[in-house]
């Protein structure tokens, strides 16, 4: 296994980077799951999260296993918010997720950051509508009371691996989001606030609401300080998906 859980992640400005098959990020024992991206950035798995195995295709693989059945949020990865402002600046998204049937009606991320039940950024799941969807927000507003977009994609995501991607690109204005490793959706917008965090920023809560939060696995996760381009998505993408047997 090459640097960063793949022979062929981007790592030029990887702020984040936790993969629970590599022991340098989870060892087998313990509440941490360890930053691989030489930041520090460590996590807590809250509530009784564990790292367990599940077999997909044939293919074994340790991961995040969140057990969020009723409407709470105690099963949880949490890590220090501050490093996750990104004021202006471009940034991207990435993680991997196998959501357990029955699917919980909710928005539990992927990755995010919320505060008082609303989301202020995540790579998610939006099971409230009778077509569930992965997405990619940015929904804070600005002092034009112009809000960043919400892409949501469709998608037969249940019971599979998928690899979910949002990029937020400061710079041209974009909002965009890609599900194993093909663009979906490009969304622009006018938001020129700034893009914080909030009381609770990691993986597996809910975002909104009192449903659960996520009934499923999480496995290797990354966030980018810059707007990944289309080609080092798919580059992330393949680098892992052998892993993952899709």
């Amino acid at each position: 296994m090459g640097a960063f859980a793949g022979p062929n992640i981007i790592t030029s400005g990887l702020l984040f980077q936790i993969d629970p098959v590599d022991a340098r990020s989870y060892p087998g024992s313990g509440t941490t799951i360890y930053d691989l991206s030489g930041n520090q950035i460590n996590g807590t798995l809250n509530g009784g999260t564990t790292v367990a195995s599940l077999t997909y295709n044939n293919t074994t693989n340790q991961s995040l296993y969140f057990q969020n059945t009723t409407a709470t949020n105690t099963y949880t990865v949490t890590v220090p918010t501050t490093p996750f402002q990104f004021g202006t600046n471009s940034f991207t998204l990435c993680g991997w997720v196998y959501q357990l049937t029955p699917v919980n009606p909710g928005t539990p991320c992927i990755f995010g950051s919320a505060v008082s039940g609303n989301s202020l950024y995540q790579i998610g799941i939006d099971s409230l509508n009778s077509a569930p969807s992965l997405r990619f927000s940015a929904s804070a507003t600005d002092s034009n009371s112009v809000s960043a977009a919400t892409s949501a994609y469709t998608v037969n995501f249940a019971n599979t691996w998928v690899y979910s991607v949002g990029v937020f690109d400061r710079t041209n204005n974009l909002i965009s989001q890609y599900i194993n490793g093909l663009p979906v959706a490009t969304i622009s917008t006018s938001y020129t606030g700034n893009i914080g965090n909030g009381g609770q920023t990691g993986m597996g809560f809910l975002v909104s609401g009192s449903n659960p939060g996520l009934y499923g696995y999480i496995g290797a996760v990354s966030v980018y300080n810059f707007a990944l381009s289309a080609n080092q998505v798919a580059q992330n993408f393949n680098a892992l998906r052998g892993r993952y047997a899709i």
